[in-house]
C-alpha cells in the first residue's frame, strides 16, 4: 500500500493525525497548542520545490511528535520521534527522543496525501467549522491556494 496520512478534527482544539506504511499505523494525537495542519502544508510545499528536508512537529499534551522528512537517492526518508515533553519549544533535550517508525516514500506521494487532506478538513468543515473545532488558528486557506497551484518549473509548455 505505502505511505498515506489522514488528519481529522476529533474536538474542540484537538485532531487526529494517522501514517500508515504498509500494515503499519501510527495514531498521532495533535494540540491546538501548534499548527500543524499549516507545518504539514509548507512542508509538502517545500519538499515540492526542492527543499532537502523539512519537520512537522504534532504536539500532545504533554509531549510531542516530530515528523523528519529527508530527501535522499532512495526517495523521501521519514522518521517519526516521540519526545516526552515539547522539545520544539526547548523544554526537552534533543537527543532524548523514541524513534517511533522510518520509511520511505516519495515527494509527490507525500505532496499529494497532505494536499488530499486539506481538500477533504475544508470540505467537511469549511473554513468557519474548522475555526470553531480549531479554536487558535484558522483553516490555512493560503496556504491550500499554493498548494493547488504549480510552480513554474512543475508546469509544462503552453500551460
Amino acid at each position: 500500500m505505502g505511505f498515506s496520512l489522514t488528519y481529522d478534527l476529533e474536538g474542540a482544539g484537538w485532531a487526529m493525525a494517522q501514517i500508515q506504511d504498509g500494515d503499519e499505523k501510527f495514531d498521532i494525537t495533535v494540540s491546538y497548542l501548534h499548527d500543524s495542519l499549516r507545518e504539514l502544508g509548507e512542508a509538502a510545499r517545500a519538499l515540492r520545490g526542492g527543499a532537502e528536508s523539512a519537520r512537522v512537529v504534532f504536539m500532545d499534551e504533554p509531549g510531542e511528535i516530530q515528523l523528519l522528512l529527508t530527501s535522499s537517492e532512495s526517495g523521501l526518508d521519514y522518521e517519526l520521534r516521540w519526545f516526552d515533553d515539547w522539545n520544539s519549544w526547548g523544554m526537552h533535550p534533543d537527543d532524548k527522543f523514541e524513534s517511533v517508525h522510518r520509511g520511505t516514500t516519495t515527494v509527490p506521494r507525500f505532496f499529494g496525501e497532505v494536499l488530499k487532506e486539506f481538500e477533504a478538513l475544508l470540505a467537511d468543515h469549511g473554513e468557519e467549522g474548522y475555526r470553531e473545532k480549531w479554536h487558535e488558528s484558522g483553516f490555512p486557506s493560503d496556504l491550500l491556494l499554493q498548494l493547488r497551484n504549480k510552480p513554474k518549473a512543475e508546469s509544462g509548455p503552453g500551460e
